[in-house]
This record gives structure tokens, sequence and C-alpha cells, in this order.
């Protein structure tokens, strides 16, 4: 999936009343207190944890086979299909698209309240665990041949000091879209040295509390592209779980 362009515009606010529809890569049972903390994604996190749905039934139908593996493109024979319904009752979402088909810019604004909501709780982790040790630990092994261990803590944290340069440099700018704020898409050339690289899946959880609990959204809107196929590229991304109903077994 790729980036799209746009004109300067604001992101709008959409109320949406209706079915929206999830494909799954296997069937689960949906909890509203579900704890994306403690998950594993069957996909792409771009745009932070969250029911990701489509407009469609087939849309979602190609997103479930697509996120199984194991679709055979020379044969067509695909494989079982796990769509859900998701019922929203006016869901209230920040909607990115544009008139010309793409994503709008990320305001100045919304930069800078995400950038004082990530060091908040990057100072909130920092204080609950200020030593990590070091970033390789020597570990001995059987008949005295030691090994080093990568400290993956360490490692997470140093991305976190980074991207929080980065956001200082991009605070100001109104030419970022979304998952160039989020780093989930590579960044170039950044004196902070962040790269991006779909980093962001490490601070997505505070990304999906941001828009429900400071901007006050249920969920956002945006041009995420689809899996194999032209189609409806629209992706209402549901971050406040209590805000809708999902169908108990998939749609046959």
């Amino acid at each position: 999936m790729t980036e799209t362009t746009s004109q300067i515009e604001e992101p709008e606010t959409t109320y949406y009343s209706g079915i929206l529809y999830h494909g799954a890569k296997e069937p689960f049972n949906f909890d509203p207190k579900y704890d994306y903390n403690t998950a594993t994604t069957d996909g792409s996190w771009t745009l932070g944890p969250g029911l990701y749905s489509l407009h469609t039934e087939e849309e979602a139908k190609k997103y479930s086979h697509v996120r199984q593996g194991h679709y055979d493109y020379s044969t067509h024979k695909k494989p079982p299909t796990h769509v859900y319904s998701v019922y929203a009752n006016d869901c209230k979402f920040l909607d990115f698209r544009n008139e010309e088909g793409g994503n709008t810019f990320t305001p100045p604004n919304i930069i800078k309240k995400w950038k004082s909501y990530f060091e908040k709780r990057f100072n909130q982790e920092k204080e609950e665990k200020p030593d990590l040790g070091p970033e390789i630990a020597h570990v001995e092994g059987k008949n005295g041949i030691g090994r080093r261990i990568i400290n993956r803590a360490y490692i997470d944290r140093d991305k976190k000091e980074k991207y929080l340069k980065y956001l200082e440099e991009i605070e100001d700018k109104s030419n970022i879209h979304l998952r160039k704020m989020l780093g989930t898409q590579p960044i170039i050339n950044s004196p902070s040295g962040f790269n991006g690289n779909n980093y962001g899946v490490q601070w997505g959880n505070w990304f999906a509390d941001f828009v429900v609990k400071d901007l006050g959204y249920d969920g956002i809107i945006y041009i995420e592209g689809t899996e194999y196929e032209k189609g409806d590229a629209s992706t209402f991304i549901i971050y406040n779980l209590d805000s809708i109903k999902v169908s108990e077994k998939p749609i046959q």
C-alpha cells in the first residue's frame, strides 16, 4: 500500500450509522474489552490497533483471504472466509479522506497534541522502569560457552527516544500524512536518526487511546488501499470498541 497525495485540507468529522464488514484471518469471539497490549496482529497495524472495517462484504472477503496467506492467484482457489458484520451506531470518526480520492495531511495542531500525549506516556514508562540494563547482555551457556542476547526493551526505548525527537522536527509542518506521523512508513534523512519502517506498532496502542480519550473520536477513516483488486479503499478503523456490536459468527 502506498501513501496517497492530497491538497492541504482539514480532516472532517463524520458520523456513521449502519453496517460495516471486518475480514479476519481466523474466527474469533468479539469482546469490547479486548486487550490489544497482549495481542498479535494478523495484518498491519499501520494506523494503530483497532477493528479495521470496510464498506462492503466483498472487500472484507478479500482482506480475510489475503490475511490467511494462502490465496492461490493462479487458480483463484480461495481459503475459507471469515467476515463479520460490524454494527455502528452514530460512531464519530475523524475522516481523512479528501475529494480527490486520497488522504488529507495531518494538521499541525494534531501532531502537536500527539507529541504531547506520546511524551507523557513515554515519561510514565521510563519512571515505572528507569533501568533497563545494558543493550547487550552476556549469558554463560553450557560448557562455559557464552552467548550474547540483545535487550529488546533497551532497543525499543531507543526507538521511542528517536521518535520523540522526530515528532519535534515535524510538529510545525503541514505536509505530513498520518502514517508518516506515526512512523509506519520509511522516513528519509531525519536528523533524529528515526527512519520509520513500521516502528509505530510499538506505540500504536497509545495512538488509539489518544484518538479516543484526547481527540474524542471513536476511530478514523483513512484510504488504506485494497488487497489485490480495485474496490472501495475507505477503511474505518474503530478504536473505541464499546461503540460497536459485532456478529457472533462469520457471515456465511
